[in-house]
């Protein structure tokens, strides 16, 4: 937010908290509430956002962030739950999201995409199998595994 003004310092407890953007009126535009943090007093509506913690990620250090729209890159619309944040465990296309401090966000959201004519040949087989080129009847000399 380019116009925000604040004085003090901002410090946010790692069991939770709650942060509340007001207008210079002290009207609330806009609240995240996350872990152990209270919802009382604010527009924040049903669960707190947490770290996403179904994966071998840890939890100390996450950076919560909110959803974003797949086409554009930009947040997704503002509802004020925990269904805008990239943590949710929930949706599995834009959420399921871990991201840490130095981790370059902007950078890797979209795929890369290339357009290239290619032949592909799958081969499923047990491990031991040998590969081979059915063109020629001819052993691979060049073995991929997926």
């Amino acid at each position: 937010m380019p116009d925000l003004l604040r004085s003090g310092s901002l410090t946010l407890l790692n069991i939770g908290d709650e942060l509340v953007l007001r207008n210079a009126s002290r009207a609330i535009v806009d609240t995240v509430i996350y872990e152990g943090g209270v919802i009382t007093g604010t527009d924040w509506i049903g669960a707190r956002v947490n770290p996403y913690s179904e994966s071998v990620f840890r939890i100390e250090g996450q950076i919560i962030y909110r959803k974003r729209d797949q086409v554009t890159g930009r947040p997704i619309a503002d509802t004020d739950t925990v269904a805008d944040w990239a943590q949710t465990s929930d949706d599995n296309i834009n959420g399921k999201k871990v991201l840490y401090s130095g981790w370059d966000l902007d950078r890797y959201f979209f795929a890369h995409q290339v357009t290239q004519t290619a032949n592909i040949t799958y081969v499923v087989a047990p491990d031991a199998m040998r590969h081979s080129d059915n063109r020629e009847g001819k052993q691979s000399k060049q073995c991929g595994i997926l």
